[in-house]
């Protein structure tokens, strides 16, 4: 699904948020493997994640998404966030970024 047909299920009519966020968390969970903590609580009141999500989408990224995997990658290392940086790394994997690059940002991470 892309962010466009995102944002027409953000957009329906309150009665539809609950379907909306079993979408959302199908997504995360194709994305990811399996949808964040924060997400999956949010998702028991729809309301709250789909307005976070309608935040998210309208917002303008400049880094590039291999980047932003890059950076999350080395904050989860930091933090010591295991899931995250499963996560994280199976996603920058998908994105097309190298064993050697995800290497170097754990290694950043591991040097701070």
């Amino acid at each position: 699904m892309n962010r466009r047909t995102l944002k027409k299920f953000l957009s329906e009519t309150p009665g539809e948020r609950e379907r909306t966020a079993a979408i959302m968390l199908e997504l995360l969970k194709d994305g990811y493997g399996e949808p964040p903590l924060v997400v999956r609580t949010l998702a028991r009141r729809p309301e709250l994640l789909t307005a976070q999500a309608m935040r998210i989408l309208t917002r303008t990224r400049i880094l590039d998404p291999k980047v932003v995997e890059l950076l999350t990658i080395a904050s989860a290392a930091a933090l010591r966030c295991e899931y995250c940086l499963r996560a994280h790394m199976d996603r920058a994997a998908k994105l097309g970024v190298g064993n050697d690059e995800i290497f170097e940002a754990l290694t950043i991470a591991a040097s701070i």
